[in-house]
């Protein structure tokens, strides 16, 4: 997890050394807390996906994932406390007609399910992955040219045997 961590910083010290240092001649804004989002979330990222996100090289809130996260945090936090109220969900979900529309889909447009569709390179050679699909495919069959490492905790994962449900789970979230 270091050299991950070390490599995201290295490269956000240097974007913001060649993009953001200001001169007599002309003086730059800088939103620190803004950019230290976009690096957290590089981190995160490539620490639970394999991938970073993109959010420092783009400077942008790539695929509005901290938006989405700000909007459904408060949402979270009541069901999250709720845990009667989550296993009725689950049987409910479990339901296709009923859980085709609860649940966020890969092809939405706005909200979680338009993270879950974001398309992220992986280490192997021409791969592309979907987050939400990422937990499934690698636990059926490894990417080519990515090794279990390649796929950071979700690698860790498979290698200690978590049930692919809760792999995905965990991921997901």
């Amino acid at each position: 997890m270091e050299p991950v961590i070390n490599e995201q910083l290295v490269e956000w010290i240097r974007r913001v050394k060649s993009d953001w240092i200001s001169v007599p001649a002309r003086a730059k804004s800088f939103d620190i807390g803004k950019r230290i989002q976009f690096l957290t979330v590089d981190i995160i990222t490539e620490i639970c996906l394999g991938t970073a996100l993109g959010c420092v090289a783009s400077d942008s809130d790539k695929y509005e994932f901290l938006e989405t996260v700000e909007k459904s945090s408060s949402f979270n936090q009541q069901f999250s406390v709720l845990l009667e109220l989550n296993s009725l969900i689950r049987y409910v979900t479990k339901i296709p007609v009923l859980g085709n529309r609860l649940l966020p889909q890969a092809s939405d447009k706005s909200g979680v399910g338009r993270i879950m569709g974001v398309s992220l390179p992986t280490k192997g050679p021409n791969s592309w992955l979907i987050p939400s699909k990422i937990v499934r495919s690698a636990l059926v069959q490894p990417h080519e040219g990515a090794s279990r490492k390649d796929l950071g905790m979700l690698g860790s994962f498979i290698d200690r045997n978590v049930l692919r449900v809760d792999a995905e789970m965990l991921i997901t979230l």
